[in-house]
């Protein structure tokens, strides 16, 4: 991938100065190849060894140049072979990794990760290179590695204000058995923390049709049992898996888990309601009663 934007080519066609100023400096990225790309390499092996992963295989490699004034980007030749090279790599893959490295909205996000790090590669200063990495995680088991670097040149005479900047763009598409493994593991986690909203959600339930009289105490310490056995083996599940904090984030936007399976406010005024009717039974009420002020005080329990 080798190319100049629209605008430089007009510049480069017309001037044979402005042409040999472009041909050099795309000799002199060039040049520094072989020293970025094992900058590359060692960056993509730290990165491995913190995420602890030790499986790593090059799917896709790919380098190429773009040449452009400073403030330019397009994506007009980029974003197809962005696109190509995502639904190779999907080809070695299978079932729902495969559809969302292929989707659109995959394709977008490497696209402007692409411009992103190229963009934090040019430098204004004459003659300057700077060296830009990116580590990102795109699918389940699928991480992508971008590199940037760039060399700028200014000469008003030639191209005006603005410096021309080439920019060399380092790619990888690597997987990862164990990542794949761990999503498939972390997924199930996410289950098991809407599975324990839901039934959250029935124990609270549960409470407010004691409250109104719609079931006995004797009928609600049976179901209250079995919910509380349920939840308790559930939250042995996710602490197992190191899966924190999943409950607490319920209601925020960013949050995977529904946030409508446990609405924090609607479930207070249910158990505001219940223990004010409760105190107005006796004693045998007391545990049920206990039981509601424990999940009031901390209504995600």
């Amino acid at each position: 991938m080798s190319c100049k934007s629209p605008s430089l080519e007009r510049v480069v066609q017309k001037s044979g100065k402005a042409k040999k100023q472009v041909e050099n400096l795309n000799k002199q990225i060039l040049d520094l190849e072989t020293k970025s790309k094992e900058q590359f390499n060692l960056k993509i092996n730290s990165f491995s060894k913190r995420a602890k992963i030790k499986d790593f295989r090059e799917l896709i490699f790919n380098t190429g140049i773009k040449t452009e004034y400073s403030h330019e980007f397009s994506l007009d030749k980029i974003a197809p072979i962005i696109s190509s090279a995502l639904e190779a790599v999907a080809q070695s893959l299978t079932g729902s990794v495969m559809q969302v490295l292929t989707s659109p909205e995959a394709i977008s996000s490497y696209s402007d990760l692409v411009v992103s790090i190229s963009e934090a590669a040019k430098s204004n200063s004459s003659a300057a290179n700077n060296l830009t990495f990116s580590a990102n995680r795109i699918a389940p088991g699928v991480f992508a590695f971008l590199s940037a670097n760039s060399i700028s040149i200014k000469d008003k005479d030639t191209f005006g204000e603005e410096a021309v900047t080439a920019t060399s763009i380092f790619y990888s598409l690597n997987n990862s058995i164990d990542d794949l493994k761990q999503s498939a593991n972390f997924d199930l986690a996410y289950l098991d923390a809407e599975l324990l909203l839901k039934f959250k959600h029935i124990q609270v339930g549960y409470v407010d049709d004691l409250a109104k009289g719609e079931i006995t105490i004797a009928v609600w310490n049976e179901k209250n049992q079995l919910i509380e056995q349920t939840i308790q083996s559930i939250k042995k599940r996710l602490d197992e898996a190191k899966f924190k904090n999943i409950v607490a984030s319920a209601n925020e936007n960013d949050s995977p888990v529904d946030a409508s399976l446990f609405n924090i406010q609607e479930t207070r005024r249910i158990l505001e309601n219940s223990v004010l009717q409760l105190e107005k039974h006796g004693s045998i009420y007391n545990n049920a009663l206990e039981n509601t002020r424990i999940m009031l005080n901390n209504p995600l329990f």
